[in-house]
């Protein structure tokens, strides 16, 4: 595998094949019929007959990498639909190039399912794919990458307390997650367990609430997400994606799998390394647990194999 067979499709464009174009009997105008699109509402949609999966994933569990893998074991493009290149957010035009780009394609992005998410997957006919990881281990995993991001040597300097200064302000403009000056100096600050108390703050509530929304769906005819969790992917990618393949009516072979699997991490530029399942419950305090408790309670999440505790 060359390393242009895992590029991703990043240009603006919207294609609208003729014959689509001529069955768009409500838009006889092209140009009218782009602005309706970029002012984020189309009242018409041409069936493409094509595949298209929204692969939703949860921050810290190996999205960038499952989607290329998913991509090309299954003969997908890996199409981003998100605004300025970004892979973890949903931009609806970028959507709609997707839809009508002649391809069966496969979106990576963090989106929960807001209202304004499942109009447009249902009008568009995207088909979520939903990933998901224990909340204990992606909390802990989230700590890492920060003190990764946050802690490395921007400067080149000696280690002065001017370093610190400048680390601080350069992780404020160019943040790994959205965080305020004031939480990145107490995260800098704090020791273990007070990094982990920023991380449950800042995170906890997101990741629960991106689970627990997503599994309301479960089981619904009209949307109908397919689940899968990092922890399948890490313990057997090939049963994995054969998953994903059935669920999508594709073939799949698992020695092409292992192929593109074995292609990704030799090219790099996209990182999966399996975390140790359970390291997140033995990084956390008892007092942390009742925190987050309270927090799964609040988003109504009960799910305990998620969580990693129990909520009794």
């Amino acid at each position: 595998m060359k390393r242009e067979d895992l590029d991703r499709d990043w240009d603006l464009h919207l294609n609208l094949p003729a014959e689509h174009l001529k069955a768009l009997k409500a838009f006889p105008d092209y140009f009218w019929f782009i602005g309706n699109v970029l002012s984020g509402f189309v009242d018409t949609v041409v069936d493409t007959q094509r595949k298209n999966v929204l692969f939703c994933a949860q921050p810290k569990s190996a999205g960038l990498y499952l989607v290329q893998l998913l991509a090309s074991a299954l003969g997908l493009t890996n199409y981003q639909v998100g605004f300025n290149k970004n892979a973890g957010e949903v931009y609806y035009p970028r959507m709609l190039c997707a839809k009508y780009s002649g391809l069966d394609t496969i979106s990576h992005c963090h989106a929960a399912p807001s209202r304004s998410l499942i109009s447009i997957a249902l009008k568009l006919r995207f088909r979520p794919l939903v990933l998901t990881r224990n909340l204990l281990d992606t909390l802990v995993s989230r700590r890492d990458m920060l003190i990764r991001d946050v802690s490395r040597d921007r400067t080149g300097s000696d280690g002065g307390a001017g370093e610190d200064a400048q680390r601080i302000m350069d992780v404020t403009i160019n943040p790994p997650e959205i965080l305020s000056p004031a939480a990145i100096r107490r995260f800098l600050d704090a020791p273990a367990e007070g990094q982990m108390d920023v991380v449950i703050d800042a995170f906890a509530g997101q990741y629960i609430n991106f689970f627990s929304s997503w599994k309301t769906f479960e089981g619904t005819l009209t949307l109908r997400p397919c689940f899968i969790t990092y922890e399948e992917l890490a313990a057997n990618e090939p049963a994995l994606v054969r998953r994903v393949a059935q669920w999508l009516e594709v073939e799949c072979d698992d020695e092409r799998t292992r192929s593109v699997s074995t292609s990704i991490r030799q090219l790099g530029g996209i990182n999966f390394s399996k975390g140790v399942a359970g390291r997140g419950a033995a990084s956390v305090t008892a007092k942390q647990v009742d925190r987050l408790r309270q927090i799964a309670r609040s988003f109504g999440c009960e799910d305990e194999a998620y969580l990693g505790f129990e909520l009794d």
